[in-house]
């Protein structure tokens, strides 16, 4: 049985996304439970016309998570933004 790459990236990227909008959901202003006052991560979907790459890019300084499952489709995760 052949295991595909392509597979794999689409996997995890799905994966990174639901946990990610599902960790913003949590956390966002005016849920139920405790949480601080501003969310703790922030997600976007940018069109990149030079981003051509599929996978996933972690900035530990600047503590973002680029995730691209699609090449010049990126998904930005900024944790704590605006600290």
């Amino acid at each position: 049985m052949r295991h595909d790459p392509l597979i794999w990236t689409v996997v995890i990227s799905a994966v990174v996304i639901v946990v990610g909008f599902l960790f913003c959901a949590l956390t966002a202003p005016g849920c139920s439970c405790p949480c601080p006052s501003k969310p703790l991560c922030r997600i976007e979907l940018k069109w990149c016309w030079y981003d051509v790459w599929i996978g996933a890019y972690i900035d530990r300084p600047n503590r973002i998570v680029y995730v691209c499952p699609l090449p010049t489709i990126v998904i930005k995760i900024t944790v704590n933004p605006g600290a």
